[in-house]
This record gives structure tokens, C-alpha cells and sequence, in this order.
């Protein structure tokens, strides 16, 4: 006897009916577990042997379903992941294909903000991971991990950042430029100024020299296209607007190490989807 005629049988025991049952249920009338008498319709005793059994074999059914749903929910969830606008277009793609070809049924959702908007949400629960970066040589507070006792966090690539400058800029075949080669520069950065910024502001302070700005965007699009047709320079993570063509990253001297990093909350590995995640992150972190 199959599930969808275990279910006709209890419909019909419950209503009494063959007719108010095939209404509920939408299909003809029919049966051997029930028989006609004067006073309406009545159980055989087959019905009666099979009832309890049936109750029994539906219930473990439904629960046997809700298992698996909750199992399929967690596993095709979403992990909302903080991004900054650096690593939106450097690390994350390469992050964004590999997990979404192992895991199809996963979605991740970025959410882009700055170092300190995406902690700070990964803090309060609003994300279960965050990519930003990280570098306890940059010289104040913009380049530092925020960690509580609940985030963790892993290095997912070690970069640095370089000097972005036109193709046909004087420094754009130098193995490296030192504060020296830019001092007369001038320059284009983020609207809001960031760790980048401050890495350069302290090597020019220590050379009493002073940054010439043009201009500030909030569009990485608009920086590149500023550093690409010459007017200014920029210092940014290697691989975010130099594409080795129209904009070559160069080195500084000294160098400026920099690193992503992959930061969560270790109360969110409770949804199977971001454990995933965050195993897979770890994986690439190692190889």
C-alpha cells in the first residue's frame, strides 16, 4: 500500500464519508476497508488492523520529510559575506567561483562596505564572514584586526600594496619608487581616506615631505581611469586597478606588505552553509 492510499484511508476514516473524503481529497470514491449499514458507513476490521498502523507510517513520514527539508534548507542556504571594495574585485571572484562550482546550491551574498562597516557588522551579527584586510606594520589603528572572542580569522592571500601609474609614466618600467621618485606627484585616492592613504601619509611625514591630492572618488572605475590617462597616481592593493596595460603597479621602497584575510563569527559555523564555507576558505588558505 503506497503513501497517497494510506493517506485516502485516514481521510475517509476521519470524515466518515466516501464522498466528504474524495471532496477533500479530490479524486472518485472507492475502497474494501470500509463497508455500508444502515447507519452509514463503518470500518472492516481489516480498516480497524490497518488505522493504527497507518497513523504510524504517515507520522514517521512527515517527520522523515521535515527532516530532510531542514537538512536541503541549511545546505542550499545563503552565507552573507562582508566585502570591501578592494577585495571585491581582487580576492573574492577567485573565492566566488571556486565554492560556487563545489557548492551550486549555496548562494553566497556580498555585502560591500569598509574594513571597519563589515567588522563591525560581522560583530553584531549581520554577516556570518567578512574579507577585509590587514597589517599591523600600517602606522595607526585603520589597518588593525578588530577580534573579540568570537571572530576568528585566516589569511586567505599575502599582497602588498603598489603604485599605480599610467603605461606611459616615468616610473611604470621601475622594479620599485621610493618616496623620493613621487614626492612631486600628484595624487587621486578613495573619497574616504583609508589604510592605503595612511601608509603613504606617514612614509611622506617621515620624509617632511606633504601629499599633493587632486582629487577624491568613491568609484574605483573613476580612480583607474584618472591614474590611466596620466593625471595622477595612486597606492592601492596590487592586482585592484593596475591590469598591467593601461595601469602598471609598481613596487615601493621599502615594500608594503598587505594581506586579505577571511574573518567570522564562530557562532554562525551552526548553519551547515557557512561551516562550508568557511571549511572551503581554509583549504585555499593552506594550499
Amino acid at each position: 500500500m503506497t503513501i497517497l492510499q494510506l493517506t485516502y484511508f485516514l481521510k475517509i476514516y476521519e470524515t466518515g464519508s466516501y464522498t466528504a473524503a474524495a471532496e477533500d481529497l479530490f479524486v472518485t470514491r472507492g475502497g474494501a476497508l470500509f463497508e455500508r449499514t444502515p447507519s452509514g458507513l463503518a470500518v472492516t476490521t481489516a480498516g480497524k488492523a490497518l488505522r493504527d498502523k497507518a497513523l504510524e507510517m504517515l507520522s514517521i513520514y512527515e517527520e522523515t520529510k521535515s527532516t530532510v527539508r531542514q537538512v536541503l534548507e541549511e545546505r542550499a542556504g545563503t552565507v552573507t559575506l562582508g566585502v570591501t571594495p578592494a577585495t571585491t574585485i581582487t580576492v573574492f571572484p577567485r573565492l566566488y567561483r571556486g565554492f560556487s562550482a563545489k557548492y551550486p546550491d549555496i548562494t553566497l551574498l556580498p555585502v560591500e562596505g569598509g574594513n571597519s562597516k563589515v567588522q563591525n557588522m560581522l560583530e553584531t551579527g549581520q554577516m556570518d564572514a567578512c574579507i577585509t584586510t590587514y597589517s599591523e606594520k600600517f602606522p595607526d589603528s585603520k589597518g588593525r584586526l578588530k577580534m573579540s572572542a568570537d571572530l576568528r580569522s585566516t589569511v586567505l592571500e599575502q599582497t602588498e600594496l603598489v603604485l599605480c601609474v599610467s603605461k606611459d609614466h616615468r616610473l611604470a618600467s621601475a622594479a620599485s619608487a621610493s618616496i623620493e621618485d613621487i614626492e612631486k606627484e600628484k595624487f587621486v585616492f578613495m573619497k574616504r581616506p583609508i589604510q592605503r592613504e595612511a601608509e603613504l601619509s606617514s612614509r611622506f611625514a617621515r620624509a617632511g615631505k606633504e601629499i599633493n591630492i587632486l582629487t577624491r572618488t568613491s568609484q574605483s572605475l573613476t580612480l583607474k581611469a584618472l591614474v590611466a590617462s596620466g593625471l595622477a597616481i595612486s597606492l592601492q592593493p596590487k592586482g585592484m586597478i593596475d591590469d598591467g596595460t593601461e595601469v602598471i603597479g609598481v613596487p615601493l621602497d621599502p615594500p608594503a606588505p598587505y594581506v586579505n584575510v577571511l574573518v567570522w563569527n564562530e557562532k554562525c559555523r551552526a548553519k551547515e552553509s557557512t561551516d562550508l564555507f568557511i571549511r572551503y576558505c581554509l583549504e585555499q588558505s593552506a594550499l
